[in-house]
């Protein structure tokens, strides 16, 4: 996308390469540079004008893909802050709209052009066969084949006299292949310890129950796939997590966790608790707590 830029309304230029906005394209007396973040939020919404960005979508595309953390907060200044420089560079119309509960759009009616730069011409070469195939260095070479080759010193030893010739390497060598045994001996060790541990730790499996009073809840249990896929115990879950009628807010779901690491004193029973979890995105923390009111605890 080298070399291309947006115009909005006829009068506003969006320059990606430089992160500028600008009025007109020789007008160099009203460029606002913008941060990087805000550039690609604005470029985010050009590749999608007229339609509806999720939240998710931006966390993604914005932070999350350049190994960066940010929040509903930082977002709304970064849109807050291309609403007032579009403002100031004479774009009255909404320039970009809230859909709330879902994210923003870059408004269909705001007209939008692509521009694009002529590519500058490429300086021809100064040896234009030789450049065409090969690098200067190589192409250098040709012309100075002789050049290129070192001569031998005129003290260098005869290989064939009594006083070059080394004793036997071998006992140097077997050494080597002792010492490369026991390394690859003991790196064998250690892969199969750790698989032993690994293949003993309990794996906990997370899965999808279903939706109650607009809250979604999810099962974590060390048990197998085979609770999460067995319709009666879900179902009843289900209807245990409907009873506590609790209501779920923006990021908020219900979790149902398994404790395999504690055995109930009744043999047979597994012990379940049911949490009320909200996610922290500007941390990146999922938050559980326990419900208020009675007894949250499931046995089945």
């Amino acid at each position: 996308m080298h070399g291309i830029k947006y115009r909005f309304n006829d009068l506003v230029v969006f320059d990606p390469d430089e992160a500028t906005l600008s009025l007109g394209e020789l007008n160099d007396d009203n460029v606002i540079a913008i941060s990087s973040v805000t550039c690609r939020l604005l470029l985010l919404f050009v590749e999608n004008h007229g339609e509806v960005v999720s939240r998710d979508v931006i966390f993604k595309r914005i932070w999350d893909d350049y190994g960066m953390i940010s929040g509903n907060n930082n977002l709304n200044q970064n849109i807050s802050k291309l609403r007032k420089i579009v403002k100031t560079l004479g774009i009255d119309d909404e320039f970009i709209s809230t859909v709330p509960k879902t994210g923003f759009v870059l408004n269909k009616e705001i007209k939008l052009d692509v521009l694009r730069e002529a590519e500058e011409n490429a300086q021809p070469a100064t040896s234009p066969l030789l450049d065409e195939i090969l690098p200067v260095s190589d192409v250098n070479k040709i012309k100075d084949p002789v050049g290129s080759i070192d001569p031998v010193p005129a003290t260098e030893p005869v290989l064939n006299s009594p006083k070059n010739i080394k004793p036997s390497n071998s006992l140097l060598n077997k050494k080597k292949i002792y010492l490369l045994s026991f390394i690859s001996f003991i790196t064998l060790a250690a892969v199969m310890v750790y698989l032993l541990n690994y293949r003993m730790a309990p794996v906990a499996h997370e899965g999808y129950l279903g939706m109650v009073n607009g809250c979604k809840v999810f099962l974590v249990t060390n048990q197998g796939e085979s609770i999460i896929n067995n319709k009666p115990v879900s179902e009843e879950m289900l209807r245990y997590a409907a009873s506590k009628q609790q209501v779920c807010r923006g990021d908020e779901y219900l979790l149902i966790r398994d404790d395999a690491l504690v055995q109930t004193y009744i043999p047979g029973v597994n012990r379940l608790f049911l949490l009320k979890c909200g996610i922290l995105r500007e941390h990146r923390i999922e938050m559980c707590s326990g419900l208020s009111g009675e007894s949250n605890l499931i046995s089945n």
